[in-house]
């Protein structure tokens, strides 16, 4: 973060007349703290320093003591020197003694914990000070340079796809917490299942309950001023097994047990237009489901597993997923939902037990409630999304310099098989989000896709793509708690904006290139979000240097060059010892290396990897000159590097397509001899012929641009060899066959 948003200026540890040293040692020889209480070392303070012999003998008894009350600990607070007997403990300890840091805007205090980013959006003081820096080089923000990384202005509002959850409520304060567990229960024996199925009910939301986004999209959808002043739902209510245990002994007397089976209620919502949910779900409805799981303490399956219950609740945790609805709707749909059920119960039984509603209160939540998926999107005109998922384009950038080499998360898919850009997709880890956009820590896709019959839907509005951004719980590495909620959907919303940007398209309200459907309209608001510029071409520089730095002379060794190799070519996870065993050299040594290759090599936790997919391809094309650059002499090492780079010419400071893209995929250019074409030796594998040609055509492209030819020349001055993930090999005996896959060869040498 640059000196203009470092927002927080720590105090100092200690004063100039304190010494920290010396009284830190003193308390070291007298006492140790023991969740938040002194407990005494004896010891003798005052030894006659002059007899080493009897200060050696109470320094070691001293030790030995002070070390068995540490035994008893595991985790200590590094700065009041706190022992706890967990991590968890000392990780919700609240210490006094902790250094603090203070907004210089708001004058705000924080400690370690506390995630600077989120203090910068809601600080009142800093956007003040921005918007007055903004109007101070406005000239310069309208010319779209972005001085700024956070705008507060009007950005297009991304509308809500999926949600899944689990949001969890605790009634254990209650005096019968199983009460509504019950109630479903008397609901289901009062339906009449066979006679009318499923049971259905309904409520109505007034309009000026609706959250502020979700009420101004239904008024722009309301083309025809039909728009009701209130929102009409249907409810479904049923029931499954589920293979839980009833509880025993004290747990079942605790909650007043008196089910002999447990089950699980099921509650739908959506449109009261529709006769059934799943009617709903075929349409592409609005809808959310909610499985009401019961909890309590010491809960199991029926073949004695323990069943996630991590606080102990009894209550309630419900298995939540939906579409197209406001994210912090979910809770008061359910609410509402609980409430309607209620009202149906009696009409068939004099005594009942009551549906207690108010225990599934959007203020009820518990705080352990999570989120595992959810998605925003943006619908964009189908001709201008292709610098979204073209081969060069920021779906495969993305995918390329942020996506690991060896992890799950690094993921790229490429589905054009229905249509152009059918289905493309990047995925990065938590590591590397704040690279695309500093401050950022989920796990995310980044998407481009249209329906699953795209030819179904010509005319229309689905026709065109959806460009999104989901969460990737999965490939998370934390919790991504309910309270989060506000966090995730910021991150989601700004990924977004920035991927719009960075392909050249709008992030303001703009209906030549928005595409509205039933529930995304072309409307925007004011809200304060980090947009950026292309992070990706200086990513990229960052790599190309180090990959160039990797191949010169002198900077390896013969360890450093096998240690490479093996990340190239082993499979599946590598530590340092697979390393080590692989190339046959020692444990030491290999560590050695790692430091030395620190430029392009990622080693945490064990675990060694090449830092992107990007650099693994770069250093892939550079790696037979880099070992040359060993084993031969300086100046024949310096020969042949620079006979690998002729054409490439990959310096930062290039700006030509054609010599970037000779750079990104070419790992040489052999002279064919004479008049015949110069062999084009690619150094990336494709995944299959399509994507070969693909890529053999965007050169072809940047070729013509450059010089002004046609790409039908390009066949007379390059024959390129590939060969494909599959194992399949394109390589032309002449000119003539490989131009007639280029545009142009039939109207210049057939018609």
């Amino acid at each position: 973060m640059s000196d203009e948003f470092d927002v927080f200026d720590a105090d100092p540890v200690t004063s100039d007349e304190e010494d920290s040293v010396g009284s830190e040692v003193a308390l070291e020889e007298t006492t140790v703290e023991v969740d938040g209480q002194t407990v005494a070392v004896e010891g003798d303070s005052g030894a006659d320093v002059d007899d080493d012999l009897r200060a050696s003998r109470f320094d070691e008894e001293r030790r030995e003591r002070e070390q068995a009350v540490r035994e008893q600990f595991e985790a200590q607070c590094i700065h009041c020197r706190t022992l706890f007997e967990s991590v968890d403990d000392e990780a919700a300890h609240e210490c006094t003694a902790e250094p603090v840091a203070s907004c210089r805007f708001c004058a705000e205090t924080h400690r370690r914990r506390d995630d600077p980013e989120d203090h910068i959006y809601s600080c009142r003081e800093f956007r003040r000070y921005h918007e007055k820096e903004i109007r101070r080089s406005r000239a310069e923000v309208y010319r779209g340079d972005g001085l700024h990384a956070f705008d507060d202005m009007e950005y297009i509002r991304p509308w809500y796809h999926e949600l899944k959850g689990y949001i969890k409520y605790d009634c254990s304060d209650q005096r019968n917490p199983m009460q509504s567990y019950y109630a479903l229960n008397s609901l289901q024996k009062e339906h009449d299942w066979e006679d009318h199925g499923t049971l259905r009910t309904g409520f109505e939301v007034d309009v000026d309950e609706l959250p502020q986004v979700t009420r101004r999209q239904l008024e722009k959808a309301d083309d025809f001023g039909t728009f009701d002043d209130v929102e009409k739902w249907a409810v479904e209510f049923n029931f499954k097994s589920c293979g839980i245990a009833p509880p025993t002994g004290d747990v079942a007397d605790d909650i007043d047990w008196r089910l002999e089976e447990v089950r699980e209620y099921i509650v739908k919502v959506y449109p009261s237009a529709y006769q059934s949910f799943e009617e709903a779900k075929q349409d592409g409805r609005k809808r959310a489901s909610f499985t009401l799981k019961p909890r309590w303490p010491e809960i199991e399956s029926t073949s004695g597993r323990g069943i996630s219950n991590p606080y102990d609740i009894a209550g309630f945790d419900v298995d939540t997923s939906g579409s197209n609805i406001q994210f912090e709707r979910y809770p008061d749909l359910l609410h509402r939902a609980m409430e309607a059920l209620a009202d149906r119960q009696g009409f068939r039984f004099d005594k009942f037990t009551r549906i207690r509603h108010d225990d599934f209160a959007p203020d009820n939540i518990h705080k352990s409630s999570n989120i595992t998926d959810a998605e925003l999107y943006v619908r964009v005109q189908k001709d201008e999304t292709g610098r979204v998922y073209a081969f060069d384009g920021t779906l495969h950038r993305v995918s390329m310099l942020l996506g690991s080499v060896r992890r799950g998360y690094a993921k790229s898919v490429r589905d054009d098989t229905k249509c152009p850009g059918y289905y493309h997709t990047a995925t990065i880890g938590p590591m590397r989000a704040a690279e695309m956009v500093g401050g950022h820590d989920l796990a995310k896709e980044l998407k481009h896709y249209h329906v699953n019959h795209p030819m179904a839907v010509e005319g229309g509005a689905l026709e065109h793509p959806k460009i999104g951004a989901s969460f990737q719980n999965s490939k998370h590495d934390d919790t991504v708690y309910w309270s989060d909620l506000e966090r995730l959907e910021r991150e989601l919303d700004e990924t977004i904006l920035n991927t719009l940007r960075w392909s050249d398209l709008p992030t303001g309200v703009d209906e030549d290139v928005f595409v509205a459907d039933d529930y995304f309209q072309v409307v925007g608001d004011r809200r304060f979000r980090k947009v950026v510029h292309d992070q990706l071409p200086r990513l990229r520089e960052q790599q190309d240097r180090e990959a160039r730095q990797f191949a010169v002379a002198g900077n390896l060794t013969q360890t450093d060059i096998d240690a490479v190799e093996t990340l190239l070519t082993d499979g599946g996870v590598v530590s340092p010892a697979d390393v080590a065993e692989a190339i046959g050299r020692s444990i030491s040594t290999v560590y050695d290396s790692l430091k030395r290759l620190s430029g392009i090599v990622v080693h945490r936790y064990g675990e060694v990897e090449l830092a992107s997919r990007y650099l693994a391809q770069q250093v892939l094309g550079k790696l037979k000159g880099a070992r040359r650059a060993v084993e031969n002499s300086l100046e024949q090492s310096i020969d042949d590097l620079v006979r690998g780079e002729k054409f490439a010419r990959a310096d930062s400071n290039q700006t030509n397509p054609w010599d970037r893209w000779l750079g990104n995929w070419v790992e040489r250019i052999d002279d064919g001899g004479g008049s015949a074409p110069a062999k084009l030796i690619l150094g990336w594998t494709p995944a299959d012929l399509d994507d070969a040609r693909e890529l053999l055509m965007s050169g072809a492209l940047r070729w013509a641009e450059v010089t002004g030819h046609d790409l039908v020349d390009f066949a007379k001055e390059f024959s390129p060899v590939v060969e494909t993930a599959e194992g399949d090999r394109l390589e032309w005996s002449n000119w003539h066959d490989f131009a007639k896959m280029l545009p142009g060869f039939k109207a210049r040498y057939v018609g």
